[in-house]
């Protein structure tokens, strides 16, 4: 897929994946439940390898990239789901941080489906 500006998605996708991940069990015991990591902004969460490729065969993601992917369902802001040293990671963005993707990427803004 060509993107509206590859530069600076690139840019956005290596600022989002730099906050020190955490573990799922370690923010699951401050949660009421195991959605709650995946619905909290800012959080790098690690995952197995299970629940990634779940998530990616949920619906198509919104975008994929050779190492990530955006997924959201219906009118929410992406997750953003990746890999780096054979780990898998997710994390919720905001919505500027999905408008800005969005726009980088010459995709649509997330809307109900």
């Amino acid at each position: 897929m060509k993107t509206k500006n590859m530069q600076t998605l690139a840019k956005l996708i290596t600022e989002l994946r730099r906050p020190k991940p955490v573990t799922l069990d370690s923010v699951a015991s401050r949660s009421k439940s195991i959605l709650g990591p995946l619905a909290a902004t800012g959080y790098v969460v690690e995952l197995d390898a299970e629940s990634y490729h779940w998530f990616f065969d949920l619906r198509p993601p919104h975008f994929v990239g050779r190492d990530y992917f955006l997924f959201g369902e219906g009118m929410e802001p992406f997750r953003l789901f990746f890999v780096s040293d054979k780990r898998h990671f997710v994390r919720r963005l905001t919505w500027d941080q999905t408008r800005e993707i969005c726009y980088s990427a010459g995709i649509p803004i997330p809307r109900c489906r």
